[in-house]
């Protein structure tokens, strides 16, 4: 099944993709057992409900076709051009930290010169964040860190270049992740952006929340892509990669920038106090 909706009673599993994964891997997302994923599919035209499982707790999805969607209808275009792909790559780097359990690795890219946006579960309970910038490492701190939106915000204390610029999906597009793998290597893929869902349950240490906006993509991702950005054919970041189905579905989900945008009004000139590991 590589679709959501097409029928009632599906079972999926959803994994997150940096999560808390050893130094040395084979690349596959982590397994996140004894958990599992359920969703129930409505055969109303208007809404999905889905049951997610990315720690040893679930949360719930609810995903809408409603006119009150930030996703606009458009028409499935061609791949994003290679030029687009090279110029977003100098924006974005591989991020790790060692202070948990087990090393956590994932993928961050520029919104300003010292500014970077990944995900929250990289960098939970990481106090600084290391990132691979060209052939040397730069620290970082988080400056702001929501698990509910599973986003976090992180300043370096020297300006890397230019930023990526953030605007909405267009609902049947192409779209790109420029991202790096578990082991720090460059990968990008080619996705399409099916529809905005409203994510709501519980955050990645699994507390109740009040959810996410969200992207369906279809297009599976990997280990080591969380946090990267999902952009359009103008190299326009639209969503920041977090979860994917495991078993090569094929879909993959990412936040919506409108909630980068919520949590960049909360950063402030010094890190955030220290947070819990997942």
């Amino acid at each position: 099944m590589n679709r959501l909706g097409t029928a009632a009673g599906a079972v999926l599993a959803l994994v997150a993709l940096s999560a808390t994964g050893a130094c040395t891997n084979t690349g596959e997302p982590p397994s996140t057992t004894p958990t599992s994923t359920s969703v129930t599919t409505s055969t109303a035209p208007t809404s999905t409900s889905v049951t997610t499982s990315t720690a040893p707790t679930s949360t719930s999805v609810t995903t809408s076709t409603a006119p009150t969607s930030t996703v606009s209808p458009g028409k499935t275009s061609d791949e994003v051009p290679e030029t687009v792909l090279a110029a977003t790559r100098a924006a974005v780097h591989f991020v790790r930290g060692l202070d948990c359990r087990k090393a956590q690795v994932g993928t961050t890219f520029l919104i300003a010169p010292d500014l970077l946006v990944t995900s929250a579960h990289v960098v939970a309970g990481i106090e600084v964040p290391i990132l691979s910038v060209g052939a040397g490492e730069v620290s970082s701190r988080v400056v702001a860190f929501d698990p509910v939106s599973d986003l976090a915000i992180l300043r370096t204390a020297e300006e890397l270049g230019e930023p990526l610029a953030m605007g909405e999906a267009t609902a049947g597009t192409a779209v790109a992740l420029v991202a790096y793998d578990g082991d720090g290597m460059p990968v990008e893929r080619h996705l399409t952006v099916r529809q905005a869902i409203r994510a709501t349950g519980e955050d990645i240490y699994g507390e109740p929340g009040s959810g996410r906006d969200a992207l369906l993509l279809d297009g599976s991702v990997a280990y080591g892509n969380s946090g990267g950005p999902i952009v359009d054919g103008s190299g326009t970041v639209v969503g920041v990669v977090f979860a994917n189905t495991r078993g090569g579905e094929g879909t993959s989900f990412a936040v919506q920038v409108g909630e980068v945008h919520v949590l960049l009004a909360e950063v402030g000139s010094s890190p955030v106090p220290p947070t819990e590991c997942r």
